[in-house]
């Protein structure tokens, strides 16, 4: 052996090609072709092939696999649309889930895809349960339980089919992220007897729990529930009240639950209590479905429980709709580089949306009548009744569940949010308040009358503009600013009642200072009509809903009284006689009536039915002199059937002579602008009628003159058809006036063409033009007439006296919730949510009546107090104990109101908000004189002094305790009213009882006297109130007595003449008959509420839309909706809001000065009670007792309330445990439990969440639970956005990596990490969120990045990875070693074949999706050590480069730089493709398509390599060698155990399904079915400075091959390879044959082999290099220049040729396959020269046939020296 034999050359070195030939290092391979290297044996091995041992099924693509401890194997498969998953398990495959489409269309697609590669984890349960998590970057992570799955059906899920399942999205249940389907709907069957509650609210939650334990967030929060301690059905209502909370009680809650999720196991029940403002959550026992999907659920407070977290309830916890990353690490599940899609993308439809008020008026559920008070002696003095009818009112707990409104004339910011498939919410997207209305005739808008006189009227124009508002009052609050004004029309006016101009009941309302975005998200869209052009919302204000207030007749909160409250003490009954007179229309039974409004009368006149079609009725014609904008009608239908009764009311007409009379048919009543008749206009004569007959004076006036006796004292009136009236009696007549008669205005009654006293013997009254009823009757002109004939008295003595109202709980509608598909497929229902109105966001304070304090000069407080002040007389306002005191003493008008508004006065919050009041009703009240105390001594007694004498008071009258009860009527201020009073500067405060009141310097001017008074607020508007006063003879009700009956007094009034301002006339005050006070709203101006709007704590109302409901919202594809019933698009009223409509009961005091007496200067109370019906955001109804000393009305009896000492001070409340007002605030309590986020105007939360991690809660072998889907807001990290996406989280040991585009973070210890660059901790539960990991840096290659997902792999040697972009591979170890590095030899070729063939093309080279495009993936062979890594790389085909164009920015820019063909794109490429006749455009090419074999559309053509790592410890200073390049390109790798496996693609269907097993001896170089060479590439270059002749070469092997029983045995005369090839710069032998004796022959245990020679092509070169011909040569020889050594010229020099000797395959980057045009097999045996080179490379190849094991360990050549 020459020189190199004096060494044993082992290739452990491994690929090596970064150097030259010469420089090759010694032990290293210039090629390897599917070769192993031996750690053991340092020998280089062919590899063996891999077998099929199983197929899949047909056309399957396996896009991911999890292998188990079991050496098992999860699938993942795409076969063609199915998604399947299947177990190999024991060289056997089994399909587990292969989910078919359902008839019911229910999801069951999984949506495996090609392009997106699943990688997973798996985990046993502690019940033995193997459970596997899964994630593709597209769909939801999700898990199996294969344990369960394994046994049932593959077209199930654990048993449940999509066809039976409730669930639109059945497939979801496999959700990582608990999925709940169909959301329970809860609604309240009643608070029941028997359990063992406490008092407080109660709120049911419901989640779902499914068979392997594992809940769901909880998705209903039903609307509170009250539980007082006051038994159900208890008399009278008014027992029924409130109590302190956590009290004892002997009830229980029933709710009934509906649209229940089928498919899961459990219902989940926690039950939160909320006791004294503490919030308690209890889990109830799991509740079995079985498969009801309806149930109750009760709830007594008695059950077993538990006490739980609330948070699980409020919190959801979190969901995401894809990661990219996920993995395992000490029990604790984390995942990656996350989205989520919580922003549906509804807020450009929601803009759409319209609202409409509601009041409740469904006949089961009406309030009516409301609260009914039965008022008694009995009742006032011992608090008893038998009325316990508490479901008309908030007493009830059904009512607050379902019909709690809202505040009139008040700004709610409402939103809808849907509930998404799984159960979680969207975002909640704002519903815009309507816009203004403009133009407005100010006479539709009466309210501004009393402020001013506009011309025209603009909703949303300021008061500045047009000289809107008295400028003096609105300065006050500085609202009229001309450069910036502040206050607006629609701030302090109502317009809801312009339905006609499109109100919708509804106010409008903008905030100032707040703008919609100017972003896509707040167009305006029609879903129905995406094209259509609606003015968008960008820049505009943002607008809320402004309810309608009491100015809107048909929305007021009490909208009628019953008649029996205005009974008298007597009642009188009387007959009214009354007949038809005249011709009726004998065609069509009709009589007509028009009323005109531009009449200034008022007058109403009969038509007949040539005047024209009343609307909605018959006949022809039309009265010319009528104006269509301003006219209504009225029609009257008649028949021929027999009258029997009265009417209206329940009866009907009253019997007629035949032909002139018969009952009614129909009655039509229409007017335009949509206005209402509200009058008792051209009925026949009726019991209502005449009670409220109007005058053109006053149409609320009964005109009581017109007949003999005053019909207005009598309650009880008889109808008789009478046509013979007495001579003399005044007669009512109503006819159909004949031309040319002319009535006088003031008579002209309120529809009736004539209204006129008529004697029948003749004329009467000077004024009035009459004519005989004998005339009238004669002129056949249609009508009636009528008079009263009273019958005697009958005593009501012992009939007691109902109160009953009519209210309206306000509520909410909305209309046009338009909801198109592409949101539809993502949700299962939607509920309406509102702005949690707080104290700060509120424009109405509070809501009493005002009572005006009297002025007293030289008041002496001494005197009024019988301790003795010693303060001396004073001025003061004095707030009497009688509720509108009228003192003849005293006159003046009063500028200082009290107002006892329930919520201020409990909670006490700040009035430094309120700018003004606003006047709502007159209340009319009854009155009644309550028992009397003395004061004898100090103390109080039953019985005056002895002297006998009389007491006397500042108040003349003898009431010192009285009651007073809203009741008579309640009444809307009249037209040209002044309802808004600004208050005066400081003119606002809370009055402590039984004080003095320092207010002189305080806006009152002077002190405010409250000794022995109530806690109050004073208010001090800036000018008057018109004033209510009390007439001091009018009848009382007198209680002094046992057996004294009620007496009321008159609810009429007189009017009071105004000045100029509005004001009364001081000196004009008349009395009137019975006490009026004014109902009034504390108002605040604001400009801006609930600001900002997509940061607000929102409140749930309890309506929802789910299940069959939604589809009147949904449109189809086509924008078609997919209902087409009644109310489309339309929701049901909603109510759930924060408003209670109760009954107020509440305490006024003084102890006033007293006039000298014989007994000297003594103090008498004065005490009332004063009783109303308020909106209120407290639940008036549900205030207690908690001792007799301090009771309130009507929880306890009147008597005890008015005999309470007057210094108790029943409204004094700084706290719950030292105030008197006894009110548990939980019984105010709102539905705002769950947190639902308000969608953000600017997304500062965004749905991408690239460089985000979250983890999971920890499990353990104890826990049957899967907390790998337990997740919580706290346990995530964001990482540090600077170098990119996070691609994958490994776990290394006991170590956590993070491995971004750009930097690879490593975590310090057992879970510690928190992320660097200064970025701020969650907070966590963890270690590996509280601490700082490090960034992983090389020295020489900086930050180590990846976008190679699946290429990244554990070794037991540490984390292998790839880093495309950079074109390097890395181990990070103890360090990171750069694999990829000129240390291991194969930088360079990485560095030219690691790059994408696109990349040439413009492409970025980002992208990951090695199966049906490009990227890497790697396995680790535990067998063999080693990391195989493959490239699958798209090139471009010839067609694609022929069409190249160029890369641009965008397709604009192609098109004007004239391109065509194929053009890049921000990562997309185009073709200009034709797709019609004469018509081409830009189609894009798919780079991810579920093609994986062959070319696209000849675009592109597969081309790829694969390449080992092998780890090993003999070599020095590195951790092993690059092993060798392969033949198989699998688009899929595996491992089970030590075993390998892939999938590969192939045009042959078996091989392509099939699941081949790696590292087969059976099949040597056999790869899928291909048996592939194995090729030994090495260079000898000893001695590498001198040339050298190479003479033969010598290799030592041992070749093996099996027996039958699969036992190696050695076969000693086999060389093992079979052929070779030489070559050194410039010479190739060409390919031959290894064979035995004749170029091979073995010597001792080499094998040797010569006779090879350079078979080169030759060729003669002619370059100038070689001839000077072109630039020609300088140089001499023998003198002669250019003359070359030999004397001559040069022609030209035999060469090789200059092609590669060995040429990259197209389709195969690894391979380097000999160019057989480089030989020249014909070359003459005297050219075949010797190799003579510094090195000589030797290339052995073993083709495998043999299928032998072929072990190479040395590779010798024999040379000498070459010295010529």
């Amino acid at each position: 052996m020459a020189e190199e034999g004096n060494r044993v050359l082992r290739f452990i070195r491994g690929l090596f090609k970064d150097t030259s030939h010469v420089d090759q290092p010694p032990g290293s391979l210039r090629f390897a072709r599917n070769a192993s290297i031996n750690n053991t044996t340092a020998a280089v091995s062919n590899e063996p092939g891999n077998v099929k041992v199983e197929s899949l099924p047909v056309g399957a693509i396996v896009i991911g696999t999890i292998p188990l401890t079991s050496n098992d194997i999860v699938l993942f498969l795409k076969v063609g649309d199915d998604s399947i998953i299947g177990v190999y398990k024991n060289d056997a495959y089994q399909t587990i889930l292969n989910l078919q489409p359902a008839l019911n269309g229910n999801a069951t697609d999984l949506n495996f895809q090609a392009s997106n590669p699943i990688q997973g984890t798996f985990k046993e349960q502690g019940d033995g349960d193997l459970i596997v998590y899964w994630t593709d970057d597209l769909n939801p992570p999700r898990v199996l339980n294969i344990t369960r799955q394994l046994p049932v059906s593959s077209n199930s899920i654990y048993g449940k089919f999509a066809v039976d399942s409730p669930d639109s999205f059945f497939v979801n249940i496999l959700n990582l992220f608990p999925h709940a389907g169909p959301v329970p709907h809860v609604e309240l069957v009643n608070v029941f007897t028997g359990g063992g509650c406490l008092t407080g609210v109660y709120y049911i939650t419901l989640a779902y729990t499914d068979e392997d334990i594992n809940t769901t967030n909880y998705l209903t929060v039903a609307n509170p529930v009250s539980i007082v301690d006051d038994p159900e059905g208890v008399s009278p209502i008014e027992s029924y009240d409130g109590a302190e909370g956590g009290i004892l009680t002997g009830k229980s809650i029933v709710w009934e639950v509906s649209n229940i999720n089928t498919d899961m196991k459990y219902l989940s029940v926690q039950i939160l209590q909320k006791i004294n403002g503490v919030i308690t959550a209890v889990r109830l026992h799991n509740i079995e479905i079985y498969d009801r999907d309806t149930f109750k659920i009760t709830y007594s407070g008695e059950e077993s429980q538990a006490t739980s977290s609330i948070d699980a309830v409020t919190i959801d916890m979190p969901e995401y709709l894809t990661a990219k990353t996920m993995e395992q690490l000490d029990s604790v599940l984390y995942l990656g580089n996350l989205t989520s899609d919580i922003d549906i993308g509804y807020q450009k439809y929601a803009n759409f949306i319209k609202s409409e008020a509601v009041v409740l008026k469904d006949p089961e559920h009406k309030f009516d009548p409301f609260d009914p008070m039965v008022i008694t002696d009995d009742f006032f003095e011992l608090k008893k009744s038998t009325n316990n009818a508490i479901e008309k009112g908030y007493r009830y707990p059904k009512n607050i569940y379902n019909y709690k409104g809202y505040t009139r004339e008040e700004v709610y910011a409402f939103y809808i949010a849907f509930i998404l498939k799984s159960g979680k919410m969207s975002y909640a997207y704002h519903i815009p308040g309507r816009e203004p209305i403009s133009n407005l005739d100010p006479n539709l808008v009466n309210e501004l009358m009393g402020d001013t006189n506009p011309t025209s009227v603009n909703e949303g124009g300021s008061l500045y503009q047009n000289g809107y508002g008295i400028v003096g009052d609105w300065q006050i609050i500085n609202l009229t600013s001309t450069d910036n004004p502040q206050g607006y029309l629609f701030h302090f006016y109502d317009f809801s009642h312009l339905t006609f101009q499109g109100s919708r009941n509804m106010n409008y309302w903008h905030n100032l200072h707040e703008f919609y975005p100017n972003n896509e998200n707040f167009e305006v869209v029609n879903a129905q009509d995406p094209t259509l052009s609606i003015p968008s919302l960008q820049g505009e204000n943002v607008r809320h809903h402004r309810f309608p207030s009491n100015r809107n007749e048909e929305f007021t909160t009490v909208k009628s009284v019953d008649d029996q409250v205005f009974d008298k003490l007597d009642e009188q009954k009387a007959s009214v006689h009354w007949f038809w007179f005249g011709q009726l229309d004998d065609s069509e039974n009709v009589i007509r009536g028009r009323y005109t409004n531009d009449d200034p009368s008022g007058a109403q006149e009969w038509q007949n039915d040539n005047y024209g079609t009343p609307m909605g009725g018959t006949g022809t014609g039309h009265d010319t002199d009528a104006h269509d904008d301003d006219t209504w009608y009225r029609a009257f239908y008649f028949n021929n059937a027999p009258p029997n009764g009265p009417y209206p009311g329940t009866g009907s007409l009253p019997s007629s002579p035949a032909g002139l009379g018969g009952t009614p048919n129909d009655i039509t009543a229409e007017a335009p602008n949509g206005q209402t008749d509200t009058t008792k206009s051209c009925y026949p004569p009726s019991h209502e009628y005449f009670y409220n007959w109007p005058t053109d004076v006053n149409p609320n006036q009964p005109l009581n003159t017109i007949w003999d006796t005053d019909i207005s004292d009598y309650s009880d009136l008889t109808f008789v058809y009478d046509s013979n009236p007495p001579e003399g009696m005044n007669l009512v007549i109503a006819y159909d006036r004949a031309p040319g008669i002319d009535l006088q205005p003031s008579l002209i009654g309120h529809c009736a063409g004539g209204v006129s006293f008529a004697n029948v013997s003749g004329y009467s009254g000077d004024d009035i033009l009459l004519r005989d009823l004998d005339e009238i009757i004669g002129n056949n002109r249609p009508g009636w007439a009528a008079w009263v004939e009273p019958d005697s008295p009958v005593s009501n003595e012992n009939e007691n006296i109902p109160l009953t109202h009519h209210v309206q709980p306000l509520g909410i509608k909305f209309s046009d919730i338009k909801i198109p598909k592409s949101i539809a497929d993502k949700v299962q229902g939607f509920r309406i949510y509102y702005a949690d109105r707080t104290h700060e966001q509120r424009t109405v304070l509070g809501q009493a009546p005002v009572h005006p304090m009297q002025f007293r000069e030289d008041m002496d407080p001494s005197r009024c107090d019988t301790g003795g002040l010693g303060i001396g007389k004073f001025d003061y306002w004095l707030q009497s104990g009688q509720p509108a005191p009228k003192n003849p003493e005293y006159p003046e008008l009063s500028s200082v109101y009290s107002f006892h508004d329930f919520y201020l006065l409990n909670r006490h919050p700040s009035l430094a908000a309120a700018t003004h009041i606003k006047l709502q009703y007159v209340l009319c009240m009854a009155n009644f004189k309550g028992p009397v105390k003395f004061n004898v001594d100090g103390k109080y007694t039953d019985t005056e002094s002895s002297t006998d004498e009389p007491f006397y008071s500042c108040r003349k009258p003898d009431v010192i305790t009285s009651f007073h009860i809203a009741g008579a009527q309640f009444r809307i201020q009249g037209v040209n009213t002044r309802l808004n009073y600004i208050l005066s500067s400081k003119s606002k405060a809370y009055i402590l009882g039984d004080s003095i009141y320092e207010g002189t310097h305080q806006g009152f001017d002077h002190d405010i006297y409250n000794q022995g008074g109530q806690t109050h607020i004073a208010l001090r508007p800036s000018r008057f109130l018109p004033h209510l006063v009390s007439n001091p003879d009018s009848k009382w009700r007198d209680q002094r007595s046992e057996g004294a009956r009620t007496e009321f007094v008159s609810y009429t009034t007189n009017n009071i003449e105004l000045d100029d301002d509005g004001d009364p006339f001081p000196g004009n005050i008349e009395a009137i008959d019975g006490l009026q006070l004014y109902l009034a709203n504390l108002k605040a101006f604001k400009s801006d509420v609930y600001n900002a709007v997509d940061s607000q704590n929102l409140v749930w109302t309890g309506y929802e839309v789910v299940g069959d409901d939604l589809d009147k919202f949904i449109l189809d594809e086509n924008n078609s909706p997919i209902y087409s019933g009644p109310n489309q698009f339309c929701t049901d009223d909603i109510y759930g809001g924060d408003t209670y409509i109760s009954r107020y009961g509440y305490r006024m005091t003084s102890r006033e000065e007293v006039s000298s007496t014989p007994d000297g200067n003594q103090a008498k109370d004065i005490k009332s009670v004063i009783a109303c019906i308020t909106e209120s955001t407290e639940n008036i109804n549900y205030r207690h007792i908690d001792n007799d000393d301090e009771p309130y009305f009507p929880g306890a009896s009147l008597k005890s309330v008015l005999n309470a000492d007057a210094r108790i001070d029943l409204h004094y409340n700084p706290d719950l445990t030292t105030g008197k007002i006894r009110y548990n605030e939980d019984y105010s309590s709102i539905n705002n439990i769950k947190v639902v986020l308000p969608f953000p105007f600017v997304l500062e939360q965004p749905e991408n969440h690239p460089v985000r991690i979250i983890r999971s809660a920890k499990t353990t072998s104890s826990i049957l639970s899967d907390n790998y889907r337990k997740y919580s807001f706290g346990e995530l990290r964001e990482l540090n956005n600077r170098y990119g996406e996070l691609w994958k989280i490994t776990a290394v040991g006991n170590l956590l990596l993070f491995h971004m585009e750009d930097a690879l973070y490593q975590t310090k210890g057992k879970q510690k990490m928190k992320v660097s660059e200064g970025n701020e901790a969650f907070i966590g539960q963890g270690d590996i969120f509280t601490q700082e990991p490090d960034l992983v840096q090389h020295t020489d290659s900086g930050y180590l990045g990846t976008r190679s997902q699946f290429a990244n792999i554990v070794t037991p040697q540490g984390y292998f990875f790839v880093d495309n972009i950079d074109r390097k591979m890395f181990l990070l170890g103890k360090g990171a070693e750069e694999l990829s590095g000129e240390k291991y030899g194969m930088s360079n070729w990485l560095q030219d074949n690691m790059p994408y063939a696109l990349e040439d093309y413009g492409f970025h080279g980002k992208t990951d999706s090695f199966i049906t495009g490009m990227g890497f993936h790697a396995v680790y062979d535990e067998r063999f050590s080693r990391i195989i890594i493959t490239k699958r790389d798209l090139a471009p085909t010839a067609a694609f480069i022929g069409e190249w164009s160029g890369a641009y920015t965008s397709l604009n820019a192609a098109a004007q730089a004239g391109a065509y063909g194929i053009v890049y794109i921000n990562g997309t490429y185009y073709r200009w493709t034709t797709i019609g006749q004469n018509l081409s455009s830009w189609e894009p090419i798919d780079l991810d398509n579920t093609q994986i074999t062959g070319s696209r559309d000849d675009l592109f053509e597969r081309k790829s390599w694969t390449i080992s790592f092998v780890f090993s410890n003999l070599v020095q200073n590195k951790l092993g060698s690059w092993e060798s390049f392969h033949d198989y390109v699998p688009y899929m790798y595996s491992y089970s155990g030590i075993d390998v496996f892939s999938f590969t693609e192939s045009t042959d269907s078996d091989i392509q399904r099939s699941i081949w097993r790696h590292n087969d001896y059976n099949n040597m170089g056999n790869f899928y079915g291909t048996i592939y060479p194995f090729e030994i590439e090495v260079i000898s270059n000893m001695v590498p400075n001198i040339d050298k002749v190479f003479n033969s070469f010598s290799f030592f092997v041992d070749t093996k091959e099996y027996s039958s029983s699969n036992k190696l045995y050695n076969n000693d005369l086999n060389s093992g390879f079979t052929s070779y090839i030489t070559y050194n710069s410039d010479m190739l032998s060409g390919e031959h044959p290894l064979e035995y004796l004749i170029n091979t022959r073995r010597i001792g245990t080499d094998w040797k082999v010569n006779q090879f020679r350079d078979m080169s092509k030759e060729i003669t070169d002619t370059s100038n290099y070689y001839t000077g011909i072109t630039t020609p040569f300088t140089g001499t020889n023998y003198i002669t220049q250019g003359q070359n050594l030999f004397g001559g010229s040069n022609a030209g020099t035999i060469t090789a040729i200059t092609d590669r000797m060995f040429s990259a395959s197209t389709t195969e980057a690894y391979n380097e396959p000999m160019n057989i045009n480089y030989i020249d097999p014909n070359k003459e045996w005297y050219k075949q020269s010797k190799f003579i080179d510094k090195y000589m490379g030797i290339r052995l190849s073993c083709n495998n046939e043999a299928n032998n094991l072929v072990n190479l360990y040395t590779v010798l050549a024999d040379f000498r020296t070459y010295k010529r």
